[in-house]
């Protein structure tokens, strides 16, 4: 008798799937028993649990009866594809499944193939299968459709490894396997000539079951149709018969027919690239109108969807008609999810910013779940586009490689999105009300996260609706503070600020860290906490504005947009301002609440621009956050949205990284960053002992000489780099050539090394400041990679960048460029191969 470490129970009928999991888990040591019921059995002396709905129909109330009390681990096999009239009623069940027992996980299970599967006909690969053996021509019944399968093997494999890990509890899981076009299979995998192809549209009247993660499985798909093929002829069809017509007739027959209707083919054949070039002309436009008029860009992928659909329908089997139809709907298909995702942003905001009740969760789900498909038609998208051939493919390759676009970043941030969107009914206060401090930042006065402090405001959430807004002068709170709290060196040295206070406590260039001051100042001034602090700069209004059109503030007698917001806050928050005066507080409160009563009522075609700019504004750090919810606060750091200073890039072995963040502060106590336009310029040079960088960061103050001290532009800058950099020497040169080697502040700071130095640049003058230091390293000794990043300072509207790279023993490879040119609007990461 064997010695096993467990029992493993497997409730099916018995077939090739369970022969190969009894098989798998028995190597493991582990007993199993295979049953059909649910009735008569002892389920809690299982250790393990599996439930196989693949080909077989269980009693849901009896299911969820008997997975409610069990203490073992469980997995459940559902098909991924049911009908549509059942969709609604699984949906429900698999989630009460997952809310009854939190050791059950679900495996989503799309075409099954290889040795043994039973025959679905309704499995598109089945139905080409199928076709082969019994017919002489082979119909496509959807080619739209994309084929998502896995052998039976990997399926097996995947439910062991599973039963071991808990990884799968608490969600439903979707195995993706080889993805491939109908047209495709039957060509390339079944040898279909192209003549013996007829292509239909039919309703196939299936849907896919909800999925939470997504699982892949690499195997080979072509010997697993083989084998499925194999199968079939030996136990599915009896005894299958082709009428063959001799070579001569068949040949005599086509030859006339094409005679006849050669006419009607080179229609046929003209038609499809005609309606393809409507449906990718309908897909530029729609992408040129997602930024200014939402309908205008729905109508637009609607016409282009369309299209791809009749090319799919109607293109006679030829490949590159077929696969730029496809590659067209993929688009599409994003593009429509996007706006989609749009609607469902804006609607969430104008609710929030309403006075109605609603569910929070159903927008939140809303947006995960809209997030989450686009995250798998990009994955579709990015897999079809290596594994694929296909001239439009082959371009989109070419034209990302070329414009170093990579699309895992894309898919990483779209993941990290859709958790933050999970968590985001609890940030926005529906289990308790959420207080959070709002740093209005004026970057026309720079300072690290953005801009001075002037004013603030204390937002208060509860059940998703924002129920009070006050705004605050800083120096009011400023004012309340007991005691003395010694400041940084510089700000002491530069501001003549003997004291620290809340409208300087973003000097630190890391927001997270500034964020926290924040806090504590607060907490220290006014006796408030709150959980999390925003950080926003006037180039976010001004970004607001354009969406909404002007704002009148009736007790100001003014008219605000985004042609007169710099001007006119200048105007009203700084002339005659002193401590104590509630004239700055008083303005900005009007501006926030009539901004945001525009916002609620914007016109619907601006839902979608209205996201886009706050997207670019989070993006562009013009909206820094910090919370204090770790894991919300995780997946925001992911997306680069809380202004954490991380010059750590992942990188391989063979790979270098050198980054950095060029950061001003303005301790002129002026306007003049009005006037100041600033471009970087950084060279490096890959050596055998590591990389040696040369930035030139050039100023220009294009402010009038008469407008006297409020022009000149008085900066404390750093330069922060890896911990191991070793800083050659700072010098400034005037616009005459002359130049002064400037003595500098270094600090070390955990992972990195931060220098500091103070500069003044003069109305209608320029200055350039060169930093140089060295990464030794000889990891590119033999070549390899180099990545380089440049952090953006938030509150700048994006400086011009030049990155040249050169090396005396090295060379590019791939044919790229050795200058990249850009604007710094975001944090760039730029990757050159050497050889």
């Amino acid at each position: 008798m064997e010695d096993f470490d467990g029992l493993v129970g497997i409730v099916s009928r018995k077939n090739i799937l369970t022969d190969k999991l009894e098989e798998k888990f028995r190597a493991k040591y582990l007993d199993v028993k295979i049953f059909n019921s649910l009735t008569n059995f002892d389920f809690n002396k299982f250790n393990y649990l599996i439930i196989n709905f693949l080909d077989n129909d269980f009693d849901e109330t009896e299911v969820k009866n008997l997975v409610r009390n069990l203490e073992c681990k469980i997995l459940v096999i559902h098909p991924l594809y049911i009908s549509e009239s059942k969709k609604y009623v699984k949906d429900i069940f698999l989630n009460e499944l997952l809310n009854e027992n939190p050791n059950l996980g679900i495996l989503l299970v799309p075409e099954l193939l290889g040795y043994g599967v039973n025959y679905n006909p309704n499995f598109i690969s089945h139905d080409l299968i199928n076709q082969v053996i019994t017919s002489e021509r082979v119909k496509i019944r959807n080619s739209s459709q994309v084929i998502n399968a896995v052998s039976i093997t990997k399926l097996a494999e995947r439910i062991v490894v599973e039963t071991f890990s808990f990884g799968v509890s608490g969600q439903k899981v979707l195995l993706v396997g080889p993805r491939i076009t109908p047209v495709s299979m039957a060509l390339k995998m079944l040898g279909v000539p192209k003549d013996d192809l007829i292509i239909k549209n039919e309703n196939l009247y299936l849907s896919e079951v909800d999925h939470t993660n997504v699982y892949s499985c690499d195997f080979s798909l072509s010997l697993a149709v083989k084998n499925s093929k194999k199968w079939f002829e030996e136990n599915v069809v009896e005894n299958p018969v082709k009428v063959v017509e001799s070579p001569e007739r068949k040949s005599f027959l086509k030859y006339r027919f094409l005679m006849k209707l050669t006419p009607i083919f080179i229609g046929l054949i003209v038609t499809p690239l005609l309606i393809l070039f409507f449906g990718f002309l309908n897909l530029y436009l729609a992408f040129k109108f997602i930024s200014t008029d939402s309908n205008k860009a729905v109508i637009a992928s609607n016409l282009s969807e369309k299209s791809f659909s009749i090319v799919s329908r109607y293109n006679l089997g030829l490949d590159l008609i077929s696969d730029s139809a496809s590659f067209g709907g993929q688009l599409t298909e994003i593009l429509k999810e996007m706006i989609y995702l749009g609607g469902i942003a804006t609607n969430l905001a104008t609710k929030i910013l309403g006075d109605d009740v609603y569910n929070v969760s159903s927008y939140t789900d809303s947006l995960s779940a809209s997030f989450d498909k686009i995250y798998l038609d990009l994955s579709f998208l990015e897999a079809d586009m290596s594994k694929t051939d296909g001239y439009l493919r082959q371009l989109a390759r070419d034209y990302l490689f070329k414009n170093n676009i990579d699309l895992e970043p894309i898919k990483s941030d779209i993941y990290n999105a859709k958790e933050l969107s999970s968590r985001l009914a609890g940030i926005l206060g529906t289990g308790s009300p959420k207080k959070y401090l709002v740093l209005f930042q004026n970057n026309m006065e720079l300072r690290p996260t953005g801009g001075f402090i002037g004013s603030y405001a204390v937002l208060t959430i509860d059940k998703g609706r924002l129920t009070d807004i006050s705004v605050n002068d800083v120096y009011s709170a400023d004012g309340q503070l007991k005691g003395h709290v010694e400041p940084p060196e510089p700000i002491k040295k530069y501001l003549g600020e003997a004291g620290w206070y809340l409208r300087d406590s973003n000097w630190d260039p890391d927001f997270e860290e500034s964020a926290k001051m924040a806090q504590w100042f607060l907490d220290k001034e006014v006796n408030l906490t709150v959980d999390g602090v925003i950080g926003v700069d006037l180039f976010f209004v001004k970004k607001l504005l354009e969406i909404t059109g002007s704002v009148n503030l009736p007790d100001f007698n003014l008219t605000i947009d985004s042609g007169n917001l710099y001007s006119t806050t200048q105007n009203e928050v700084e002339e005659n301002f002193f401590p104590g005066s509630i004239k700055k507080a008083s303005f900005l409160t009007a501006l926030t609440r009539f901004l945001m009563f525009e916002i609620e009522k914007i016109d619907p075609k601006r839902y979608f621009p209205l996201v886009l700019s706050l997207y670019s504004s989070l993006e562009g750090k013009h909206i820094l956050i910090a919370l204090n919810d770790k894991d919300a606060s995780k997946f925001i750091s992911n997306l680069g949205y809380s202004g954490n200073l991380d010059l750590a890039i992942g990188c391989g072995l063979r790979c270098l990284t050198s980054a950095y963040a060029l950061v001003d502060a303005n301790v002129g106590v002026n306007k003049a960053n009005f006037f100041i336009n600033r471009s970087q310029d950084l060279k490096i040079i890959v050596g055998d002992q590591g990389v040696s960088n040369l930035l030139v960061a050039t100023y220009e103050n294009k402010a009038k000489k008469g407008v006297g001290a409020t022009g000149i532009y008085k900066t404390y800058t750093r330069v922060v780099l890896p911990k191991t950099a070793i800083v050659e020497g700072v010098r400034i040169y005037s616009a005459d050539g002359s130049y002064q080697d400037v003595a500098f502040d270094s600090l070390q700071k955990a992972d990195l090394l931060e220098i500091g130095f103070l500069m003044e640049v003069l109305p209608e003058s320029l200055k350039k400041v060169q930093i140089e230091w060295k990464i030794p390293s000889d990891v590119l000794l033999s070549g390899g990679e180099l990545r380089v990043k440049s952090i953006k300072q938030p509150g700048t509207e994006g400086d011009n960048l030049r990155i040249s790279v050169e090396s005396n023993n090295l060379s590019l490879t791939g044919g790229l460029p050795n200058i990249y040119n850009t604007a710094l609007d975001k944090d760039i990461v730029q990757k050159f191969f050497f050889r």
